[in-house]
């Protein structure tokens, strides 16, 4: 996809209110071997994942031991404007919280929603593994970044987290933290 391609699409899917708002930094490697995989690094700023991250805790989502909540329609206002007077691409969201080293079973979603899934990830980084039969990509997600995924990646790609054990990701990272992901879809 070209680079006019790309700008038209996250437009498209997200809104701009200026050309600024349309990020430069789009990975081809190793998401060009996914083809309808689409990596933007640092989607959103530092202050942008702050204000998401206050909107997502206002909701009260986590308490009790929950780690997740999913919404369908009447999406709460999550920082503005990826979510916020946009007609409707999306009518279902799901914000997952995963702690520190913890994984996620390699998956295809559910056939009862559209192509086209956006994945934003929050506070803490995760290796997303997408795999083909034999086929492995690892994607290294960052806090701000930002995941299409449509066609092949959507349908036959799995992706999913290799869990790490706790004191394995803090000598590799050197942090603990969280990590928070919101998934946008829409229902067929």
């Amino acid at each position: 996809m070209s680079a006019d391609a790309q700008k038209c699409l996250f437009r498209e899917v997200f809104g701009s209110d200026s050309e600024e708002d349309v990020k430069e930094a789009v990975s081809t490697c190793p998401t060009a071997c996914v083809h309808g995989l689409t990596h933007v690094k640092q989607w959103l700023s530092f202050p942008q994942q702050e204000d998401l991250l206050v909107a997502v805790e206002a909701e009260q989502w986590f308490t009790g031991g929950a780690n997740q909540a999913m919404r369908f329609g009447d999406f709460p206002n999550m920082g503005g404007r990826w979510t916020a007077q946009r007609r409707p691409l999306f009518d279902q969201l799901i914000v997952n919280l995963y702690q520190p080293g913890e994984g996620l079973k390699p998956h295809v979603d559910l056939l009862r929603f559209q192509d086209g899934i956006a994945i934003v990830s929050l506070q803490s980084s995760a290796i997303l593994a997408f795999t083909r039969g034999e086929e492995v990509v690892d994607v290294r997600l960052d806090p701000g970044d930002l995941l299409l995924l449509e066609g092949e990646a959507r349908y036959e790609w799995m992706h999913g987290i290799t869990a790490i054990p706790r004191e394995q990701l803090l000598e590799q990272t050197g942090e603990l933290w969280p990590r928070i992901s919101i998934t946008l879809r829409k229902l067929i």
